[in-house]
């Protein structure tokens, strides 16, 4: 075989290999757009504003979310800007069986690049009775929140752990 004949049959294996390759690569790309847009559109649940938190309480059967796995508790909201506080920021009480944490709620809000909704909830531990790592003192829990259509419902999902806890809204 001459050496034209084996530059000719390489340089089209790698044409095929190179066009094999971008529909494989437009192929994931396709796949992984379509997840997004699939976990992004949740029917139940929708982000979070100010006035769906803002002097409410949540009761969470299992509060997994701030690293209380089987244990239940109660989180309670307090007015955003109050205080030192800026327009963004609320005071908040977690209680679990008598142990309470307390400290600064920072509600983060906007649309993701497709267009949805999205709410993170970062709870600064400023004082805490807790021996539990993560909720002492100088400790922050970042989550992902949503709220129920009704609002009766609140979704924390720890950007850590992944753990998702849902507390319903106490009268």
């Amino acid at each position: 075989m001459s050496t034209q004949t084996r530059n000719r049959i390489s340089t089209l294996g790698r044409g095929r290999l190179n066009g094999s390759l971008f529909a494989q690569v437009a192929v994931i790309a396709l796949t992984i757009g379509m997840l997004l847009l699939a976990g992004c559109s949740n029917g139940d649940f929708e982000g979070v504003d100010v006035p769906e938190l803002e002097n409410r309480t949540f009761v969470f059967t299992d509060a997994r979310a701030f690293g209380l796995p089987d244990l239940p508790a109660t989180l309670a909201i307090g007015m955003f800007g109050n205080s030192d506080l800026s327009n963004d920021e609320a005071p908040f009480t977690l209680t679990s069986n008598g142990i309470v944490a307390s400290g600064t709620l920072d509600l983060n809000e906007g649309d993701n690049p497709f267009g949805q909704d999205f709410s993170d909830c970062d709870f600064e531990i400023q004082r805490s009775d807790f021996t539990v790592a993560g909720l002492l003192p100088g400790n922050e829990v970042e989550t992902d929140c949503e709220v129920t259509a009704d609002n009766l419902e609140l979704k924390l999902e720890n950007r850590g752990t992944g753990a998702v806890s849902t507390g319903t809204l106490q009268p």
